[in-house]
């Protein structure tokens, strides 16, 4: 019996020659669930796979999708042809890690629109800085018996302390030695005092 030529389903297509609706594959823009089944509109803005500028608004489209400036610029919009972008204008682009819409530092986005030590900026616009609090990480950057204390920016950010009754750089604290405590934070073995009814021997 003679073969019979069905057409694939919509928006996808077969090689020449092709004998089963499994060598139809969608077009691009479109996917489906199983091989030679319908072919759906993929939405690439919802999957982050368009190429779309961090400050560029994403439309999906009918098997594509459009990237659209702030400004409407024609033609921009996309990685390779980001938005125009000037630091301090309350608009992420270009090499921009952050704009909190000042060219001000200290505030977590510096004066070159760069990411401070010690902060965190979130992607709105204009960006939003706060402190990373480094002593809720786990695990915690100081000893097991050591205080962390969060620094507001900075360098680390945060500092540690012994706490009573050891001594130490607070990144490593030891016990203070027998018959003697100390009342924290003191870094070496000098700061741990004798208990009541001792004496410290050899100075």
């Amino acid at each position: 019996s003679e073969a019979s030529c069905s057409a694939c389903p919509a928006n996808s297509s077969s090689p020449a020659l092709s004998v089963a609706a499994e060598n139809c594959t969608c077009d691009a823009g479109f996917n489906s669930s199983s091989p030679g089944g319908a072919c759906a509109n993929r939405d690439e803005c919802a999957e982050g796979a368009s190429d779309c500028d961090v400050s560029a608004a994403c439309s999906d489209t009918l098997g594509s999708f459009t990237c659209a400036c702030p400004g409407g610029e024609d033609g921009l919009g996309t990685v390779s042809a980001p938005c125009p972008s000037e630091c301090g204008d309350g608009l992420r682009g270009g090499l921009e890690a952050c704009d909190d819409n000042n060219t001000l530092g200290g505030d977590g986005c510096s004066a070159g629109c760069g990411i401070e030590a010690g902060y965190a900026c979130l992607a709105p616009f204009p960006s939003v800085c706060s402190d990373v609090d480094e002593c809720a990480a786990d695990p915690p950057p100081c000893a097991p018996n050591a205080t962390c204390a969060n620094l507001v920016g900075g360098s680390p950010g945060f500092n540690c302390s012994c706490n009573a009754g050891f001594y130490g750089t607070g990144l490593s604290c030891d016990p203070c030695p027998d018959r003697s405590d100390s009342p924290g934070g003191g870094t070496s073995a000098l700061g741990c005092e004798c208990n009541a009814g001792f004496a410290r021997q050899g100075g």
